[in-house]
């Protein structure tokens, strides 16, 4: 008996940022949450997430999430520090690590002045 497996496979939705506003009027991410759900063929074991903007990033390392075959994880991250600038408009990526692998989010985000 042959057994081929793919590996995991994760679709990143519901992706909503929490931005705040540091003292001298520049913007920074400072949270996100999202769903992530594994359409692979195995569980998915997530070690980190990154969020990139334009000129800075921040991530959340963890122990092991585990997001198992054919199931979904709600997740929160609090306390980031993602620079973003002054008012304007802003390119925003969410990056899931598996070890060796990663899946990637990528979203636009508008400040106000």
């Amino acid at each position: 008996m042959r057994v081929e497996i793919s590996g995991p496979f994760l679709e990143i939705y519901n992706v909503t940022l929490q931005l705040d506003k540091y003292i001298w009027d520049e913007w920074y991410v400072e949270g996100v949450s999202l769903t992530i759900k594994n359409v692979g063929d195995c569980p998915a074991y997530i070690s980190s997430i990154y969020v990139y903007s334009d000129q800075d990033y921040d991530y959340e390392s963890f122990d092991t999430i585990v997001v198992p075959q054919g199931q979904e994880k709600y997740v929160s991250i609090d306390g980031l520090m993602v620079d973003l600038g002054k008012s304007g408009t802003y390119s925003v990526r969410v990056v899931i690590y598996l070890g060796s692998m990663s899946f990637n989010y990528t979203t636009q985000v508008t400040v106000p002045p």
